[in-house]
């Protein structure tokens, strides 16, 4: 999702329960392709935050067979503003890495790559912002928990561990990243889903201690 300084760690890790919201809306499917190597979707409804602000939000998934995906999402606010972000990707058998693009608000955004090395079984990715700066993590994921270290274009590295625990309707995630000069940074996210009454509630602690929290209740379109 990330980058491993504040300023990085913060584009991958920040808290959007509008965004969370449609990311959970996936009970319902619109439209499926009739052809079975290419699966289009979408969805799309109203909000109502728990500040009481309204608006709409779209969403489209599309994947072909050995060509990658495209993703797209989409809301608009009771005062008319859009805020849009799209994601396309595949796996590049050449460089055997799954590469993502991701364009979002003001047309600014990030690409990765991600390597699998099944002897060490360790991931590699690299994200790369629109400036040209990079980071990269080598690490192992498994049972909710990714650890490893990180290197930036700009010389930084350091040390990453992260913690997710799920349960019914609910997801908690603890990050910590180390520098190179031992400081530390903490943060924490938890996001709640009822759904009796599709009300997503979330809150995000940066590393600065700053708390963020609010809920959104949506409805789908038939």
């Amino acid at each position: 999702m990330s980058q491993q300084t504040p300023r990085t760690k913060g584009l991958l890790y920040k808290v959007s329960c509008i965004a969370l919201a449609v990311s959970f809306i996936g009970a319902v499917t619109v439209a499926t392709a009739s052809d079975a190597e290419a699966r289009e979707r979408s969805r799309s409804g109203s909000y109502t935050t728990g500040k009481g602000k309204t608006g709409s939000f779209q969403k489209s998934n599309s994947r072909t067979k050995g060509e990658g995906f495209s993703r797209s999402k989409s809301v608009t606010t009771e005062g008319g503003k859009t805020y849009g972000h799209t994601a396309t990707g595949g796996y590049n058998k050449e460089s055997g890495a799954y590469e993502k693009s991701v364009t979002g608000q003001n047309g600014k955004g990030y690409s990765t790559s991600s390597a699998y090395d099944k002897d060490s079984k360790s991931v590699t990715k690299t994200v790369t912002g629109n400036d040209g700066k990079s980071a990269t993590y080598t690490g192992t994921a498994g049972d909710g928990q990714r650890s490893g270290s990180y290197s930036t274009s700009s010389g930084k590295s350091g040390t990453y561990n992260t913690n997710v625990s799920r349960t019914a309707g609910s997801v908690n995630k603890d990050h910590t990243v180390t520098t190179s000069d031992g400081k530390t940074y903490d943060s924490s996210s938890s996001y709640d889903y009822d759904k009796d009454s599709n009300t997503l509630s979330g809150s995000h602690t940066n590393y600065r201690g700053k708390t963020r929290s609010g809920s959104v209740s949506y409805e789908l379109n038939d």
